[in-house]
């Protein structure tokens, strides 16, 4: 039977007791850890290996397996000695960092989490007085380039991390990070198969700039973006971003980064904020072709705050922006380009432009905020969109953590949304939404009195699914928080993009 194989990028410091001394490489502080939680999308009962690869070292994998029924999902937590219906690895992990390989009989997909707080039920893991965390989003295809538009070095005092994995085999890559203000800087080396590196803005030729960095992302010298090639191997990647010299960390923002099939003349971003309860996005559309590349932004409301006058389905656009070639732009309140839209209000966007050669990231912030709570996702490609998604992780007051599901219609129809949810050893339970207009998004609230979820239980890890019917498309963003609980009301929010199935 052909094996599906989920390369799932894993930027790992583990700690095995509080007082650990912690190899965290680039990472602020100490106390980091990682979790990955797998879903079975198959049709059958998945029988899943789990190999998990010290970063660049000659030490064998310490490896797991355990099996999956059809639409649930299992939680690795490194280090987490198997506590609380978790998987661990054996023989067990030493501090470091490194990446994991996941493989099925049956369609898997995967998210992994990079953070530092404490848990009650892992008394060995994380730090006190750290509240990062964030989700990154597993990949299932390898590529010979990678692309994510946004490295910072100190920019606000916010700095950028990669760390890049060998899919199976080794891989020489060259990476080449492009400033805003016309810089050049490089870096070349070669990875371990299914190893992983880190990429820091530091060690660079020349170091990219971390001063003197002025106020506009647009043009600064610590602002920019960052391609890969590999010359020999297949390589995946993800993103890491944190607060500058801040122990315990209090953030952390991680993606996954694009490969060089994934840039699109259309894109979708299913959740821009205007000061929505607090929070603020931040749009960044980078141009990965060597040409100028003019694009037209579409922002659908889809929720408003009590006292805000607009309405559910009003539009706002942000027409003619130039972005030039292999750069990047920011749309925000900020930079006054997201079309008038008013603060208060939650939207969805749609970014047109004539090549298919755009890829786009979501910052969210709530900037005035204390402690500041920060996330990322991003958006999709109109090729990868689908009328199947998955969700592995879903939260209803799970120690104080709620999760939301926004799932965006990006077809060219009105469709329903039917979301199957897979809660623990329960029944699943299924959720049906009324029309949703093309462009608009319905929000799969985890919190008390959302609407429809009042047969989703509570205080379960559930897996979703979420279909429309045969010719629609549909895209996903899950976000978590414990801001309104009372267990870990100051930890960071966490995003993760859902995974696009084959159609029906």
């Amino acid at each position: 039977m052909r094996r599906s194989l989920l390369l799932c990028l894993l930027s790992m410091a583990i700690v095995l007791s509080v007082s650990s001394v912690v190899h965290a490489q680039p990472l602020p502080g100490t106390g980091w850890y990682s979790t990955a939680t797998i879903q079975n999308v198959g049709s059958a009962t998945a029988n899943v290996n789990l190999a998990v690869y010290p970063q660049q070292s000659t030490s064998s994998a310490s490896t797991a397996s355990f099996t999956l029924d059809v639409g649930a999902s299992k939680v690795f937590v490194a280090g987490g000695n198997n506590a609380s219906g978790t998987v661990d690895v054996s023989p067990p992990l030493a501090s470091g960092s490194g990446s994991a390989v996941i493989s099925s009989d049956q369609p898997v997909v995967a998210i992994g989490s990079i953070q530092n707080n404490q848990l009650s039920a892992f008394p060995g893991l994380g730090v006190s007085g750290g509240n990062a965390a964030e989700f990154f989003r597993g990949a299932s295809q390898a590529g010979t380039s990678l692309f994510y538009p946004v490295v910072k070095n100190n920019f606000f005092n916010r700095t950028t991390v990669f760390s890049i994995q060998a899919a199976g085999s080794d891989a020489k890559i060259t990476a080449t990070i492009r400033a805003n203000n016309g810089s050049i800087h490089t870096k070349t080396l070669t990875i371990q198969a299914n190893r992983s590196v880190f990429l820091v803005p530091n060690d660079f030729t020349p170091p990219m700039a971390s001063g003197s960095c002025g106020s506009n992302a647009n043009t600064s010298p610590c602002f920019g973006s960052l391609s890969i090639t590999s010359s020999s191997g297949s390589i995946v990647g993800a993103y890491i971003e944190f607060q500058t010299a801040q122990p315990p960390a209090q953030l952390v923002l991680a993606a996954s980064m694009f490969a060089n099939t994934e840039a699109d003349n259309k894109i979708y971003c299913p959740v821009i904020k205007n000061e929505f309860v607090g929070r603020t996005t931040g749009m960044t559309i980078a141009n990965t072709s060597n040409v100028t590349v003019t694009v037209n932004v579409t922002y659908t409301v889809y929720q408003v705050m009590p006292g805000v006058n607009v309405n559910v389905g009003s539009t706002y656009t942000e027409s003619g922006v130039t972005i030039p070639a292999n750069g990047s732009v920011v749309f925000s309140r900020f930079n006054s380009n997201i079309g008038g839209m008013p603060p208060g209000t939650l939207a969805a966007a749609v970014v047109e432009g004539s090549t298919n050669s755009l890829v786009g990231v979501v910052n969210e912030s709530n900037f005035s905020g204390t402690p500041v709570r920060a996330t990322a996702y991003t958006c999709f490609g109109e090729d990868s969109a689908t009328n199947r998604l998955a969700a592995p992780l879903f939260k209803r007051n799970v120690a104080g953590v709620t999760s939301a599901l926004v799932v965006q219609n990006v077809g060219a129809n009105n469709v329903t949304m039917t979301a199957t949810f897979k809660c623990g050893t329960s029944s699943p339970v299924t959720v049906t939404t009324g029309s949703i207009a093309p462009g608009s998004s319905f929000n799969f609230s985890g919190f008390r009195g959302a609407p429809l979820m009042d047969d989703v239980p509570f205080n379960q890890n559930c897996a979703v699914t979420v279909t429309v019917p045969s010719g629609g498309k549909i895209v996903g963003i899950a976000q978590e928080t414990a801001q309104f609980g009372t267990v870990q009301p100051n930890l960071n929010t966490k995003n993760y993009e859902a995974f696009n199935l084959p159609n029906t």
